[in-house]
């Protein structure tokens, strides 16, 4: 089987190399290459495969989303925080760069409930609070949360989880 071509720079379908003319992309290692990358199969075991990236410019949505945003790919200590259970430490660094007071300065994830006022119908920029883990709401994909967060695979990431680990969703602005 032969692996799709994809830009060394971007990840992009512009297999001479675009020399980052491309948009930014969000979901593309630059560390790994495409052509390394694999996933499972649901026959089990591991298949070929690449994801697409998602386009970072529909995340300018809310003003929370916007700021996290200028930080995809980047790990922890690169942004001053710990290099362990630094999501909350993300969102408490996302709040201060938007002018936002953080409200309580707790590292735990599931405090992040008090930041603000609960809602049953988040909007993009509102917070999914998980028992150990939180992340700022993108949208919903077919029972899936989709989150721009810190320590999302040890970075900066927009990252998938099942609905049904939300404890709660907090809007903050």
């Amino acid at each position: 089987m032969r692996r799709p071509q994809h830009c060394r720079c971007c990840g992009c379908a512009d297999v001479r190399g675009c020399e980052g003319r491309a948009k930014p992309q969000l979901g593309f290692d630059f560390a790994k290459r495409p052509a390394g990358r694999f996933r499972a199969s649901p026959e089990g075991g591991a298949r070929e495969g690449w994801q697409r990236p998602v386009d970072l410019t529909a995340l300018n949505l809310h003003p929370l989303l916007e700021v996290a945003s200028r930080y995809v790919g980047r790990f922890g200590p690169s942004l001053g925080l710990p290099s362990r259970l630094w999501c909350r430490d993300f969102v408490n660094f996302v709040l201060a760069k938007n002018g936002t007071p953080p409200g309580n300065h707790s590292r735990r994830a599931i405090d992040a409930l008090r930041l603000g006022s609960r809602v049953r119908d988040p909007r993009p920029g509102d917070l999914a609070v998980m028992r150990n883990h939180v992340t700022i709401f993108a949208r919903f994909k077919t029972g899936q949360v989709i989150g721009l967060g810190g320590n999302q695979g040890r970075r900066v990431k927009l990252s998938s989880y099942s609905a049904a680990r939300v404890v709660g969703f907090v809007r903050v602005l």
